[in-house]
C-alpha cells in the first residue's frame, strides 16, 4: 500500500505565511513606537540629564535582550512540539499585556517589567523564522527571510511616523538629540527614513541580490556595507550627513537572510525552531551586552569630565565589532561550504506543518 503523506495546502501555507509577516509587522510597530520614545521618557524621569538617561536606558536593553536569551530557545522547542501557532498566538497576547503595563507605568521600576515582559514575548520571532523554514524550500529561503525582515522595516516605517536593529536604536534617540538637537518628531521621522530603506533592501533586493551573488557573497557584502554605515554615523557632524548613511545601514539587512538561509541548510526539518531559538539567543546575547556597552560608551563620551569628547564613539565601536564580524564570517563560510547539499523535507516534518496545529 502506498505511503500517505500529509503536507499543507498551498493556499493555507500562503495564508499562514502572510499572517506572520502581519504578525512581526505589528511586532515591530510597536517596537518602533517605542524605540523614540523611550530614551526621552527615561531622561524625564532623570531630570533631564543625558548621560545618566543612556546609561539607564542601557541596563533596559540588558534586561530585554536576557529575557530573549532566556526564552527564544523555549518557545522554539515548544514550537516544534506543539505547533507553531498556538506559541505564536500566546507570544502576542503576553506582548499586548507588556505595552497595558508601559502605558500605565508610573515610574521606571514599572517601565522595568515591560520591558521585562516585552523580551519574553517578542522572542516568537524564533518561532516566525522557524514556520518560514518549515514551507520553504532551500534555495528560496533566502528570499523569504528577507520578507521577514521587511516586515520589521514596516514596523520602523509605521511606528516612529505615528510618535513623532539592533542598529543601536536606544543610543539613536539620544546621539541624535545630543549632537543636532533633534525633536522627538525629527527622531521618530529619522527612523521611519530607516524602515523606509530597510524594508526596500529585504522586501525587494535581498531574494536578487542572494540569487546572483550567493549566501555567502551576500553575506560578506552586508556585513561590509554595515560598517561603512556604523562608521558613517560617528563622522557625521550634521543630521542631514546621518540621514544620507541610512542606506548604507539597510543594505547591512543584507547579510541576516543570507547568513539565516547558510545555516538552516544544516539542520534537519525536524530542529529548525530549536535552531531559529538558538539563533535568536545568540541574539540575545550579544543583545545583553550591547544595550549597556555602548549606551556606556556614549555617557562617557559626552562626560564633562571625558579627556576627549566623541559622541560617536558607540558607532565607530559598532564599526569595530563589524569588521571583526566581517572577518569572521570570511573565515566560517569558505566557498566550498557554501554548496553543500541542503537537508530534504521530511514526510514527517511536512505532517508538523499544518496550519491547523
Amino acid at each position: 500500500m502506498a505511503e500517505t503523506t500529509t503536507t499543507p495546502a498551498p493556499s493555507a501555507g500562503r495564508g499562514a505565511f502572510v499572517f506572520i509577516l502581519i504578525m512581526v509587522a505589528f511586532d515591530f510597530l510597536a517596537f518602533g513606537i517605542i524605540a523614540p520614545v523611550l530614551p526621552d521618557l527615561v531622561r524625564q524621569f532623570e531630570g533631564g540629564d543625558f548621560a545618566r538617561a543612556s546609561s539607564i536606558t542601557g541596563y533596559f536593553g540588558l534586561a530585554w535582550a536576557t529575557m530573549q536569551f532566556i526564552f527564544s530557545p523555549i518557545l522554539g522547542a515548544w514550537s516544534d512540539r506543539f505547533g507553531r501557532r498556538p506559541v505564536i498566538l500566546i507570544s502576542c497576547f503576553g506582548l499586548g499585556i507588556d505595552y497595558i503595563v508601559m502605558a500605565l507605568a508610573p515610574s521606571l521600576k514599572w517601565l522595568f517589567v515591560g520591558r521585562i515582559i516585552s523580551g519574553i514575548t517578542t522572542s516568537n520571532v524564533a518561532t516566525a523564522f522557524a514556520y518560514i523554514t518549515d514551507v520553504t524550500p532551500p534555495e528560496k529561503r533566502a528570499k523569504q527571510f528577507g520578507l521577514i525582515s521587511a516586515a520589521f522595516g514596516i514596523g520602523f516605517i509605521i511606528g516612529p511616523a505615528v510618535v513623532a536593529h539592533n542598529s543601536l536604536p536606544s543610543v539613536w534617540a539620544l546621539y541624535t538629540e545630543y549632537r543636532y538637537d533633534w525633536s522627538r518628531r525629527d527622531v521618530g521621522l529619522s527612523l521611519a527614513v530607516v524602515g523606509i530603506c530597510a524594508a526596500v533592501v529585504s522586501g525587494v533586493l535581498v531574494g536578487p541580490f542572494v540569487k546572483r551573488f550567493g549566501e555567502r557573497r551576500s553575506l560578506l557584502s552586508g556585513l561590509f556595507f554595515g560598517v561603512l554605515g556604523f562608521a558613517g554615523f560617528g563622522l557625521a557632524s550634521r543630521g542631514w550627513t546621518i540621514l544620507a548613511v541610512i542606506p548604507f545601514i539597510a543594505l547591512w539587512g543584507i547579510a541576516g537572510p543570507a547568513m539565516q538561509s547558510l545555516m538552516s541548510r544544516r539542520v534537519d526539518p525536524s530542529s529548525q525552531g530549536k535552531l531559529q531559538g538558538a539563533i535568536n539567543s545568540l541574539r540575545a546575547i550579544t543583545g545583553m551586552a550591547g544595550p549597556v556597552l555602548f549606551t556606556q560608551v556614549f555617557a562617557l563620551a559626552i562626560s564633562p569630565r571625558a579627556t576627549l569628547h566623541l559622541p560617536g564613539a558607540p558607532y565607530f565601536l559598532a564599526a569595530l565589532l563589524l569588521v571583526a564580524s566581517l572577518t569572521l564570517a570570511a573565515y566560517v563560510a569558505r566557498p566550498e561550504d557554501a554548496v553543500q547539499p541542503a537537508h530534504q523535507t521530511s514526510d514527517s516534518a511536512a505532517a508538523s506543518l499544518d496550519p491547523s496545529d
